[in-house]
């Protein structure tokens, strides 16, 4: 050995430095390989090129701005049985306000990621549901700009 490890991690590291990831896209409609690499959300909000998370290109095809995706691995019931510990979501970074009421929103929370689905109320007020502690909380419009969202969940990879 040489000191850079085997040479199976070696071929990997190859392998995976030759799928292109959607940060290097505008559009879908530029994807050359039937795969691509998601960047890993850091709990700053930074991503991580280097924790790619590989995907089935296709299913990328409809968002208009694949570069602005990311993903993360939840720790949190918040959402369950929708989203569940383990489970990996892609969120597009740049929705980050609550513009569908009933959808799920990456929430940062100290040093790491909740996702909750959130609904618009009709008086504009935010109702924010917990559902493993089957709760749901108000967010007032003069509080909503308190809550980091990170994003939008765009797809979920998990058991069903």
């Amino acid at each position: 050995m040489d000191g850079r490890g085997s040479p199976v991690s070696s071929d990997e590291a190859e392998l995976l430095a030759a799928i292109p990831g959607v940060w290097d896209f505008e559009s879908p409609s530029e994807f050359t390989s039937p795969l691509v690499q998601v960047p890993l959300l850091l709990p700053d909000g930074e991503t991580d090129t280097n924790e790619g998370l590989l995907i089935d290109a296709r299913m990328l095809a409809n968002h208009p701005k694949p570069k602005n995706l990311a993903w993360f691995e939840t720790n949190s019931r918040a959402s369950a049985p929708n989203v569940n510990i383990g489970d990996r979501v892609i969120v597009d970074t740049a929705d980050n306000a609550v513009t569908e009421s009933g959808a799920f929103y990456c929430i940062s929370q100290v040093g790491t990621f909740a996702v909750h689905q959130i609904f618009v109320e009709v008086d504009g007020t935010w109702t924010v549901i917990d559902a493993y502690r089957d709760t749901k909380q108000a967010i007032s419009k003069e509080h909503q700009s308190k809550i980091p969202i990170c994003g939008k969940v765009y797809y979920r990879y998990g058991p069903v």
